[in-house]
């Protein structure tokens, strides 16, 4: 040793290079998380309505069926108007939706009046758009009262 007591310029130097560095990689991990969590979070509330227009749909609701070979859509900012039950911790105006009449399924039991259906929510982020779709069915829509029950469904 010596003698000398504390750091010379070149260690601190060398020092605060690693911790910038460390800090960096600590930043960019949290900025990529807070956007997948984004993500996250619009694809859920997009299955959310995707399973009450699903419910409906299965219930043969008349404002949701589109006529046979047709669909109905909702753009950006007209869900909440359109369905104005459904608020709550959506935020409707991120979100569009799609419900399209597929026709009768090919697996439909004989004297039964099935119709499948294509419903489909996507949202922007980021300048592109994503989207998720399933398919259900339903009995024909309901002339009043309430509707037929799905065999095998209700």
């Amino acid at each position: 040793m010596n003698g000398r007591k504390g750091l010379t310029l070149i260690e601190t130097l060398v020092g605060l290079f690693i911790l910038a560095v460390a800090l960096g990689a600590l930043s960019f991990m949290l900025t990529a998380s807070m956007t997948r969590n984004r993500s996250a979070g619009l694809r859920t509330q997009a299955v959310q309505v995707l399973n009450y227009l699903g419910r409906r749909v299965v219930g043969a609701d008349r404002a949701l069926l589109p006529a046979s070979g047709g669909e109905k859509t909702w753009d950006y900012g007209a869900l909440s108007n359109a369905f104005p039950d459904l608020g709550g911790e959506v935020n409707l105006n991120r979100l569009k939706a799609r419900v399209l009449n597929l026709g009768a399924p090919s697996w439909r039991p004989a004297g039964t009046s099935l119709t499948q259906y294509r419903i489909e929510v996507c949202w922007r982020q980021r300048g592109h758009e994503s989207c998720v779709q399933a398919d259900t069915v339903s009995a024909a829509p309901s002339t009043g009262g309430t509707p037929p029950p799905l065999p095998g469904l209700n």
